[in-house]
């Protein structure tokens, strides 16, 4: 389904302009192929309100300006510019206490932040 939907709106993504449906098709794209999308629009916001962790479903959400709220995977690798690493890692994450996932999250955003290989910190 996910690649029907990108042969569709293949020249939505390709376009220069921002739309609203390229926002959803590129946060779609974030979400569950990541390797595979160049990222537009991750540069728009930068400033993080609030940086969530949901161990359940294993999705972390990153609030960012104007109440916007970007929506991940935890065990996918993103690319996020170094600025939003930053400012994800001088908020607090939202978790249960002592939970595994939210060290390996955090552990990632770490070396990611550094210019390091997520998962190995090499």
């Amino acid at each position: 389904m996910f690649e029907i939907g990108m042969k569709l709106y293949a020249d939505i993504l390709k376009a220069p302009e921002i739309s609203i449906t390229k926002l959803v098709m590129e946060y779609l794209c974030m979400m569950f192929q990541p390797e595979e999308v160049e990222h537009v629009i991750k540069n728009v916001f930068q400033s993080v309100n609030s940086w969530t962790l949901y161990e359940t479903s294993g999705v972390y959400t990153v609030t960012l300006d104007l109440n916007h709220t970007e929506y991940f995977l935890v065990d996918r690798v993103y690319n996020h510019s170094r600025l939003k690493l930053h400012a994800m890692l001088k908020k607090k994450l939202g978790c249960i206490p002592d939970s595994e996932m939210a060290k390996y999250l955090i552990q990632r955003t770490i070396n990611q932040s550094l210019g390091l290989d997520a998962n190995t910190g090499i």
